[in-house]
């Protein structure tokens, strides 16, 4: 509900703070006392345009604040997750200031927001209903939904867009391979001639790494064999080689060893490296033995190395990348040689999710026409309750051309207050009363599935009296046992239906006139609803006709 609305250097209201309860609210007082300037205020947290001649004389900014208590998992709580806004500590707060420049700032839970944020947050929670004043029933775009809540249709509308999803995924992906289908032909020729440049070369992983070290051994075998050839021969390949002379070395120092033990290790040590240097003679020999002076091969590995080069220039930058690559070419190829059957194969999903979308669309428009002949008896009962007896209320739901997330239907509330005319939409409708009316019985059956935490009526007993009067303010009261309710009113038999009372008047305080709003107690409020009955002179028989009012509705 809401809490408190403040309201600030507006008009004749200096600093204006009201409480508000649970239930039904009524204000009442005279003709010009600030009445009108509190539904102004509503007005402007709802995001209407500011004037700045609103702003209160000697003022530079004008300023309105509401504070919710918000009900988790209820409807306002699941429409501020909706929109984004995080409830704190189960409470919701909206700012809006206005300046004498026509700017205006608005914050809601302390932070700044932009206009736009504050109509698409604050503004389904309170719903304004005057000759002029927004309301959020005028909005078309809210009767689907509240169509659907009141027909508890949540599970019908859930399979539907399960089924709206799935249609949508399909005739997506359809699409797509259509749309890639031109071009299709070259691309393949394109990865044809691209896979067959590769194999003609087929290149190995590691390979140029190997190639280029067989070139490097090619290039230089004239250098390497004269190398290895010396080395061999000064080894062990001559008489007086290396190895050949350490031999007798080893001997001579054996030898002495005899005489002395400790010359053994030495001569050990110089056996060790003339087995060493052996070995490497040999490997060496090994080695010159694979090297050969060969052009033809050299030739070969040289345009092979450039083969490999020119593939990893168009496709690498290495040859363990062209693999890579000439893999990727050939899926993308496989898949486009298939294309056809691919087509045909999304074609037959997307058509049959079209069948059962198309299915579900039509449970739920079945679904909205049983709910919407519900609807439209309770409202007409509600309406002729209200003194309309000749209102005729109808739920319209006109088929889409298309399929859309909702389903096929479009749905507006539509009335005829009068015999012989036809039914138009809620927007058209010009008399501020009659309005409040039609706006009070949609939201005594709707109320339960509305978004709304506060109803505010301006005008709702406009040329009435007697017992429509008297049925208004019932059904006030009976609304707003769900939701909370705020009325203006200067009828007796609406005020006394009210949980809470508060008197709107004009005080002169500091030389200066203001508005100010008194709670009125039970006696207060007894000579308040006389003072509506009998006009200047309040008497005690219009006293006593305002106890049994007040009695007859608390019954």
């Amino acid at each position: 509900m809401l809490a408190s609305l403040r309201i600030a250097k507006l008009a004749l209201i200096d600093d204006l703070e009201i409480p508000l309860s649970p239930g039904l609210t009524v204000l009442t007082g005279e003709t010009g006392a600030g009445k009108s300037i509190i539904v102004g205020a509503v007005g402007l947290i709802l995001g209407d345009r500011a004037a700045p001649e609103l702003i209160r004389q000697g003022e530079d900014e004008a300023s309105v604040e509401v504070l919710f208590d918000v009900e988790a998992g209820g409807p306002a709580a699941e429409h501020l997750s909706s929109v984004g806004v995080a409830v704190e500590d189960g409470q919701l707060s909206a700012r809006r200031t206005v300046n004498r420049a026509g700017k205006s700032r608005a914050y809601i839970n302390g932070r700044l927001s932009t206009l736009a944020e504050l109509k698409r947050t604050v503004g389904p929670l309170i719903d304004l209903s005057s000759q002029h004043a927004h309301t959020s029933l005028l909005d078309t775009a809210t009767h689907r939904v509240i169509l659907d809540r009141f027909g508890e249709l949540g599970r019908v509308m859930a399979d539907y867009t399960e089924q709206f999803t799935a249609w949508r995924s399909a005739e997506a992906a359809w699409r797509e391979l259509l749309a890639a289908e031109k071009g299709r032909a070259e691309r393949v020729e394109l990865l044809r001639f691209q896979v067959s440049e590769i194999d003609a070369v087929a290149p190995r992983r590691g390979e140029e790494q190997a190639l280029e070290q067989e070139l490097h051994v090619l290039r230089h075998a004239s250098e390497l064999l004269s190398a290895t050839r010396e080395v061999e021969d000064r080894l062990y390949g001559r008489r007086g080689a290396l190895t050949e002379a350490l031999a007798d070395l080893e001997r001579t120092l054996s030898h002495a060893a005899t005489r002395d033990a400790t010359l053994a290790q030495l001569a050990a040590r110089l056996e060790s490296t003339r087995i060493e240097l052996e070995d490497v003679g040999q490997e060496v020999r090994a080695y010159r033995s694979r090297v050969t002076v060969d052009p033809r091969r050299l030739a070969q590995a040289e345009e092979r190395f450039t083969e490999l080069d020119r593939l990893s220039r168009r496709f690498g930058p290495t040859v363990d990348e062209v693999v890579d690559r000439r893999a990727a070419l050939s899926t993308e190829l496989e898949a486009l040689e298939g294309f056809d059957e691919r087509v045909q194969a999304l074609e037959r999903s997307a058509k049959q999710a079209r069948v059962l979308v198309e299915a579900a669309a039509h449970r739920l428009s079945e679904a909205r026409r049983r709910v919407a002949r519900r609807v439209t008896e309770q409202i007409e009962a509600q309406l002729a309750d209200l003194g309309m007896k000749n209102a005729r209320f109808e739920v319209q739901l006109q088929a889409a051309a298309t399929l859309g997330p909702a389903g096929l239907d479009a749905v507006e509330f539509l009335l005829s207050s009068n015999v012989g005319e036809a039914p138009l939409p809620l927007a058209r409708i010009a008399s501020g009363g009659e309005l409040s009316r039609i706006m009070l019985a949609l939201k005594r059956v709707l109320g339960e599935v509305d978004t709304v935490e506060l109803y505010v009526f301006d005008e709702v007993d406009t040329g009435v009296s007697g017992a429509v009067a008297e049925r208004i303010g019932q059904k006030l009261r009976e609304t707003a046992r769900r939701r909370q309710a705020l009325c203006i009113t200067h009828l007796p038999q609406v005020a006394c239906q009210a949980d809470a009372h508060l008197r709107v008047h004009k005080a002169v305080e500091g030389g200066r006139t203001v508005t100010r709003v008194t709670p009125l107690d039970g006696a207060g409020r007894l000579e308040e609803l006389a003072q509506l009955l009998a006009g200047v002179e309040v008497t005690d028989v219009a006293r006593a006709h305002a106890a049994e009012l007040l009695a007859r509705a608390r019954a």
